[in-house]
Formats: C-alpha cells, structure tokens, sequence
C-alpha cells in the first residue's frame, strides 16, 4: 500500500496550503479547518493525499462501507438501483442534472440518510464523521471520474473494500505538525 516514492513529483503537496480547502496555510491545515476537527485525534491519524481515476458505483459502493460497514445489506437494499445515492446532511453530497429525495432512513450513528434520485451525476462529495477523510469524485466522461482528497488509513481500507485498485491511485502520506 505504500506508493509514497512510486508517485513522487506527480501529485505535490505545498507547504502553505491547506489540505482540506486549499486555501493559504501556516503549515498543511488551515486555521478554519483545523477549528474543525478533533486535534488530539489528528495528531494520532495518517493521512494521505489521494488522487486517481475511480468509477460512480465504486464511489457509491466506498460511500455505504463507509457510512454503514454493519448493515451494508440493507443498504444496498435502499440503493440497488443505478440512479439512487446517499446524501448526509453537511457530510456527503451530489451534484446531478436533476435529484430528488425519495425516501429517508436513520443509521446507527443517529444521522439521517437520504436516498436521492439522480441523473447525470457531476460530482460528489464525502467527508467522514471526523472530518479527516475528505475526497471528491468529479465526472470526467458518462460513469468514469477522478478521485481526489485526503483519506485516512481506514478510508484508503474502505476505498480497497468497494473494489478501487489503490495500486492505481497515486497516494502521498501528509506530514503534520500539530505541536
């Protein structure tokens, strides 16, 4: 799983730029964005920058793992259909020609789930419960898309489980400094 030297000089991180929201930065987090997340905890975390071609359903598919590993029946129950994605209010999100909401479920964290019709889907969006996970897919040509952002060990663990090849994905572990 280590591509560390395999991508290096490809993807670059800049010191001075926020990992998250790319904006100016003393170090690698923004002052927002670190205000944001449990620092004790991001200074226990390895975090990698992620960036690589992945599929919709792959997505989709690394999205339920991620949102409910324990009941990844059921929702692939609510979510069999091509056209059908979920959306957490303020964490996972979609942009699409059109979407509606056609129903809604609570999952065992609390957090309200929402099935949504999409068409033509353009990007989504996924931030993990602890915000340390942040990835972006973005529509390149009709179901293919590129991957981007910045994942946790256990989200790189989901992304291999929905079936992405992280062999193929250019990955680059983030230096903290947090002291």
């Amino acid at each position: 799983m280590n591509n560390e030297g395999k991508y290096k000089g490809r993807m670059k991180l800049t010191d001075g730029i926020c990992i998250y929201c790319g904006r100016l930065a003393d170090g690698n987090i923004c002052d927002k964005c670190l205000s944001e997340r449990n620092i004790e905890r991001l200074k226990k975390e390895v975090l990698f920058k992620v960036e690589g071609r992945v599929k919709l359903n792959e997505f989709k598919k690394f999205i339920l793992i991620s949102i409910a590993r324990h009941n990844l029946s059921v929702l692939e129950q609510h979510f069999n259909q091509r056209n059908l994605y979920p959306e957490i209010s303020g964490r996972i999100w979609l942009n699409a020609n059109s979407k509606s909401v056609v129903g809604s479920f609570e999952i065992h964290s609390g957090e309200i789930v929402d099935i949504v019709k999409a068409d033509v889907v353009h990007q989504i969006t996924y931030k993990s419960r602890s915000k340390h996970t942040v990835l972006k897919w973005k529509a390149i040509y009709k179901s293919e898309g590129i991957m981007s952002g910045v994942a946790t060990t256990h989200a790189l663990k989901n992304l291999y489980d929905a079936g992405i090849d992280i062999n193929k994905l250019k990955i680059e572990s983030v230096k903290l400094d947090l002291t």
